[in-house]
């Protein structure tokens, strides 16, 4: 009898002891997730300063993005050749964006605000026909996520509230 008292003391005690045990384990695994969440919205802001960063340290890439977004024909075609690696470097940090988004790495208002830059950007001159001025097809998902969340091109402007930037 004393046996299978002490039996179920110790069968009470180790189960306390799992059950305690699992409490630590999704702690862990709680602060690995946002260890993770974390990470990822670091790597997705470091993509944008590095493209920003090449802009703001060279002049002539500078000239080359503002002319290409805002006047593709003033390009030369060695230009336009970079204006197009700008841009394909900057939609696919947009699509890395998104497939963090979907995957559920990135928080809604994140992708919101994502979303409403890329949306201006998709309506500048030299990105529209970067896209040969078509439309984007309805049923493509990463299309439909974007313009949910569609602003006004007015919005997007480099210029510090100047009417009008002088490029040479």
């Amino acid at each position: 009898m004393h046996s299978d008292s002490v039996n179920r003391w110790l069968t009470l005690v180790a189960n306390i002891g799992v059950l305690i045990g699992l409490v630590f384990v999704g702690l862990e695994v709680r602060n690995s997730s946002n260890a993770v969440i974390v990470q990822t919205s670091d790597s997705v802001v470091n993509g944008f300063n590095d493209y920003n960063y090449r802009i703001a340290m060279d002049p002539d890439i500078a000239r080359i993005a503002y002319l290409g977004y805002r006047e593709p024909d003033k390009l030369t075609d060695s230009e336009s050749y970079r204006f197009t690696a700008l841009l394909r470097g900057i939609m696919n940090q947009y699509g890395r964006v998104h497939d963090l988004y979907k995957a559920g790495m990135l928080e809604e208002q994140d992708w919101a605000k994502h979303a409403a830059q890329l949306s201006r950007i998709w309506k500048l001159p030299g990105v529209r026909l970067y896209y040969g001025n078509r439309s984007f097809d309805a049923d493509d998902e990463f299309y439909r996520d974007v313009m949910r969340y569609e602003t006004e091109i007015d919005d997007l402007n480099y210029t510090l509230g100047r009417e009008q930037v002088d490029i040479e």
